[in-house]
C-alpha cells in the first residue's frame, strides 16, 4: 500500500473543512443517540456516557449567535435576515445571514444554503465574499461573512436599472 492510500483526506483537500465535517458529524451521532428509546441499549448507553465530557468541552468551544453583538438588521428574505453584527472577541465587523431552519426544510430544493456556503468557504476570488463562520443552533443556520456597505447586487442593479429608465 502507498503512503497516498493511506491517507483519510485527499491531497489538495482542505484539512479544517474536512475536521469541522467530522466534528459535526459526530456531534450529529452524539445527539440523535441521546434519544430516550436508543439509550436503553447498553452499547449506545455507554457511547454517550464515555464521549459526554469531550462533547460538552466541544460545545462550549463552537461559535454562536452570542458571539455577536447585533448592531443593524439590514435585509429580510423569505428565509431568514441579514445582520450586521460585532463578533465580541475580535471587535471586526461582518455580516451574519441568519437562515430559519423550519422554512427552509418546508421548500422541496433546499441545498443552496449549502453551495452559497461551500462558495465563500473555498473561495479564493476577490469578488465573492469570503465566509468567516458557519454554524447553527436548535432553530437557525448562520453564514457569518465580510460585511460590504452599500447593499446588495439586486439593489444596485434596480437602483442603476430604475435611473437609466
Amino acid at each position: 500500500m502507498d503512503s497516498d492510500e493511506s491517507q483519510i483526506i485527499p491531497p489538495g483537500r482542505d484539512m479544517d473543512l474536512d475536521r469541522d465535517i467530522l466534528v459535526d458529524g459526530f456531534l450529529a451521532l452524539y445527539e440523535e443517540c441521546t434519544h430516550e428509546t436508543l439509550m436503553r441499549s447498553k452499547p449506545i448507553s455507554s457511547f454517550v456516557q464515555k464521549f459526554q465530557p469531550a462533547i460538552i468541552q466541544t460545545k462550549t468551544r463552537m461559535m454562536k449567535a452570542s458571539d455577536f453583538e447585533v448592531k443593524a438588521v439590514i435585509g429580510r428574505g423569505h428565509f431568514g435576515e441579514v445582520r450586521v453584527v460585532r463578533e465580541k472577541t475580535s471587535n471586526a465587523v461582518f455580516a451574519m445571514k441568519v437562515l430559519r431552519k423550519s422554512d427552509l426544510l418546508n421548500q422541496p430544493e433546499i441545498s443552496f444554503f449549502e453551495e452559497e456556503r461551500d462558495i465563500m468557504a473555498t473561495n479564493k476570488s476577490p469578488w465573492i465574499t469570503q465566509l468567516h463562520y458557519a454554524f447553527q443552533d436548535a432553530t437557525n443556520l448562520y453564514l457569518v461573512m465580510d460585511f460590504h456597505a452599500g447593499g446588495d447586487l439586486l439593489s444596485l442593479l434596480s437602483r442603476q436599472e430604475l435611473l437609466h429608465c
